[in-house]
């Protein structure tokens, strides 16, 4: 009877790293599956490139003029 459990207890212990999986490869599985999270993530980068639209004049000009005289 010890044998058996001894045995049962091992294949047990064994048996639960066959089924640990790493956190990251599953958080990955499910960004790349859920559409709403898809969807948030297109939506957020697409308000970042709307943020850097119009923050350049659209004509700028630079003028320059020479004062004739003496500076005092």
């Amino acid at each position: 009877m010890k044998y058996i459990l001894i045995l049962l207890i091992t294949a047990l212990l064994s048996a639960s790293d066959l089924f640990a999986q790493n956190i990251d490869r599953i958080i990955a599985e499910v960004e790349k599956n859920n559409t709403t999270l898809i969807a948030l993530r297109k939506d957020a980068d697409a308000e970042l490139i709307g943020n850097k639209t119009g923050l350049y004049l659209k004509n700028p000009e630079f003028a320059f003029n020479y004062l004739w005289g003496s500076p005092a």
